[in-house]
């Protein structure tokens, strides 16, 4: 009996006549209250898709900046001057030109004595001018600037005359003891050696009789070649297209081929095509252009 009391009450709980009674009273409460959630979400997402438009519109202004400052590259800092990067030297050689009016003045003041024996009267002037001292006009010094061809010089100097390892002109040059601005690192940094531009794929040269030293891919310079001349004298080759034209310890003329100019040296990828030339003495980088021709 008591089961079937509860079952009773239960059933007069959930009436639909009783429903009905507390949604006439609650419905429009209910119905309120779902619309301001509704209204709220939607305002909210709202916001959250503007926001993100708004931070797609700044980064793409950001990287339209960028960009357009790529080829601008900031200003470089102060640099000593680097008395080795003086292309043209002269040999100034100095001649001093005096002339001896002495003399010469000496000679124009002696007169000719007459063939008759009578003595000029203006022989006694001329011995009271040779008594007095001559002045002497000093003259300025002529300089005569003699300009010395920077290949016999360089061959002077170093003792060695190299061939250019491509055909092409120099985009990028030596500098360990100053900065130079890099495209593709964006940044101020050193470099051991010269950048030649010339045509992908053109030819690269042995710019000294040797032996192939080594041979390597590296991460940043791409395809390395390495050749010992002797002496503690190295030449490097780097941003090379192929590494399969010559072998370690082979032996290479002056002007052979040994590879082609590549795409290969990631660090500078936004540079033009062109082989990185590097010249070693004694295990030190020194400026490739005191050596070549």
């Amino acid at each position: 009996m008591g089961f079937a009391k509860y079952k009773e009450k239960m059933k007069k709980i959930f009436n639909r006549q009783a429903f009905k009674d507390f949604w006439n009273r609650q419905g429009f409460y209910i119905i309120l209250f779902i619309c301001v959630c509704a209204i709220g979400a939607t305002a909210f997402w709202t916001s959250m898709d503007r926001n993100e438009v708004q931070m797609q519109e700044e980064a793409e202004d950001d990287m339209i900046s960028q960009e357009q400052k790529q080829d601008e590259p900031p200003e470089e800092p102060v640099q000593q001057a680097d008395a080795s990067d003086k292309a043209d030297k002269v040999d100034i050689k100095i001649k001093d030109v005096v002339e001896d009016e002495k003399t010469q003045g000496e000679q124009n003041q002696v007169a000719p004595k007459s063939q008759s024996g009578e003595v000029d009267h203006d022989d006694d002037k001329s011995k009271a001018t040779a008594d007095k001292p001559v002045p002497v006009r000093a003259t300025k010094p002529k300089l005569e600037v003699v300009q010395v061809s920077a290949a016999a010089q360089s061959q002077k100097s170093y003792g060695v005359l190299m061939q250019k390892p491509a055909d092409g002109k120099t985009i990028v040059d030596f500098a360990l003891d100053h900065l130079q601005y890099s495209r593709t690192l964006k940044e101020w940094t050193t470099h051991p050696g010269i950048d030649i531009e010339s045509p992908l794929g053109s030819q690269v040269r042995a710019a000294l009789d040797g032996v192939v030293e080594s041979i390597e891919e590296d991460s940043l310079m791409g395809i390395i070649i390495t050749i010992d001349h002797g002496n503690g004298l190295k030449t490097r080759y780097a941003n090379l297209s192929t590494k399969d034209m010559v072998r370690p310890n082979q032996q290479v003329k002056k002007g052979q081929v040994i590879s082609g100019v590549g795409r290969t040296a990631i660090s500078e990828i936004l540079d033009p095509p062109h082989v990185h030339f590097e010249v070693l003495k004694d295990g030190k980088n020194v400026d490739p252009k005191n050596y070549l021709e």
